[in-house]
């Protein structure tokens, strides 16, 4: 009996596991960048709950510099299907240059994902942000 219960609990918990991660896997938000007419930024504002992320989507070309400010207790990083690794996009970031620019190395299409350290996510926090994109030559 005592077997049944702990199989039982363990398939509990792996399932419970698998649903957390599953729900983490997609945005919270997903937005496509649109810079205005004439303009090389856009500024955006959101609220990250537990380890949910919000995700904005651009299309920019291989030698452009791409900027990200925010502003809240939170993280941001750069995805593209053919970078190695995430690109921390944090002001202290030692993947950025001097101005805290970042040369995009692809043409294609790269996300900034916006979310909270995993200490204030298991605190239950829920941090408002802005994040400021720019793209420029």
């Amino acid at each position: 009996m005592k077997q049944l219960m702990t199989a039982a609990l363990i398939a509990g918990l792996t399932i419970t596991s698998t649903a957390s991660m599953a729900a983490a896997d997609k945005p919270a938000k997903a937005v496509a960048v649109k810079f205005k007419v004439g303009a090389s930024g856009a500024t955006y504002h959101g609220k990250i709950k537990g380890y949910g992320y919000d995700q904005y989507s651009f299309y920019a070309k291989k030698g452009q510099r791409l900027k990200a400010v925010t502003t809240g207790n939170v993280d941001s990083y750069l995805f593209n299907n053919r970078l190695a690794d995430s690109v921390n996009l944090g002001e202290y970031s030692s993947d950025l240059d001097s101005h805290g620019d970042y040369i995009l190395p692809y043409t294609g299409t790269y996300q900034v994902r916006v979310m909270q350290t995993r200490n204030d996510a298991r605190k239950g926090k829920t941090p408002n942000y802005t994040l400021q994109l720019t793209i420029r030559q």
